[in-house]
């Protein structure tokens, strides 16, 4: 059995760098075939994308708000009672 604890694991592909290029390949073969137009499938995806994104950040600002606003009143009441 071959020993790969030594090899240098650095130089290779991932499974994700593969299955990245194979739809880039994919994706190159639809264009060539069918041309570069969009479907109201795609708009639609790409609309419910930019809302989860949008979802996302908005989730994030709030937490770090609510983060914020606990670690300041703990540490005015450190301040109070120190």
């Amino acid at each position: 059995m071959t020993d790969y604890s030594t090899r240098d694991l650095e130089r290779y592909r991932t499974v994700s760098d593969l299955r990245v290029q194979k739809i880039c390949e994919y994706r190159l073969f639809l264009k060539q075939r069918h041309g570069n137009r969009t479907l109201d499938a795609s708009r639609e995806g790409a609309h419910l994308h930019s809302k989860v994104r949008t979802a996302a950040v908005a989730g994030t600002n709030r937490i770090l708000a609510v983060m914020i606003l606990i670690l300041t009143v703990i540490l005015g009441a450190l301040w109070l009672l120190g």
